[in-house]
């Protein structure tokens, strides 16, 4: 909860990082913010690399709900 309530305050960088610990939270109202948060502020390009992430089902989740969250933003990828 520390780390959510710190995020506005980080910069993007750390807000990223920040995310790929967050969606690792069990808290689904943890994991629901660093998502919506997620799909404001990474890139295209680290979304393609979680969904390539064969060793990691975490991180492809998180980049599926993020392309969710994101709808018709996301259908180029």
């Amino acid at each position: 909860m520390e780390l959510l309530e710190k995020l506005p305050s980080l910069s993007l960088e750390e807000r990223a990082e920040a995310i790929e610990t967050l969606v690792r939270n069990p808290s689904p109202g943890v994991r629901g913010q660093a998502l919506q948060v997620g799909a404001a502020i990474l890139p295209e390009e680290t979304l393609i690399e979680y969904m390539r992430s064969d060793s990691d089902a975490v991180h492809r989740n998180a980049a599926t709900e993020i392309l969710k969250i994101r709808g018709s933003r996301s259908f180029h990828l």
